[in-house]
């Protein structure tokens, strides 16, 4: 979806349903639409050939692994601050050298959770023949 952690710890199970063959997800506004005038749903589709990628499969494991409901209703990431919980778990991949710079190309020093989305839209932008640099800003936001 190449969002923000914090647009992204927000998301509610009532936010996601199916078209198709694509899981939607509605995110009703983000940093640069605060009122939520220009937003607009998200279309993720199964990765078959990379299970260990796949979004929909991720969604699924997280839904049906953990209690859903609790002090957050229906919220897909749990806890007050879900982001920083992402970025603790970011950084003790790092310090238990799971994330090397021989097995991600760069050094994790320099890595944060903003760092997925810069790096999503880059690797998007990498394809010969790939969407141009405007779907890319569209789709990041």
């Amino acid at each position: 979806m190449i969002q923000r952690s914090n647009s992204i710890s927000k998301i509610r199970l009532t936010a996601i349903s199916w078209r198709d063959d694509s899981m939607i997800i509605d995110i009703p506004r983000h940093k640069g639409d605060q009122e939520g005038e220009h937003c607009y749903p998200r279309a993720l589709y199964a990765n078959v050939y990379q299970p260990e990628i796949c979004p929909v499969l991720a969604v699924a494991i997280r839904v049906f692994s953990t209690s859903m409901i609790g002090e957050n209703g229906l919220a897909l990431f749990k806890g007050s601050a879900p982001e920083q919980t992402f970025s603790r778990w970011l950084h003790a991949l790092i310090e238990r050298n799971i994330l090397t710079p021989e097995n991600i190309g760069v050094n994790p020093k320099e890595i944060g959770s903003h760092s997925l989305r810069k790096g999503s839209a880059t690797y998007a932008a990498s394809f010969p023949g790939g969407p141009d640099g405007l779907s890319i800003f569209l789709r990041a936001g």
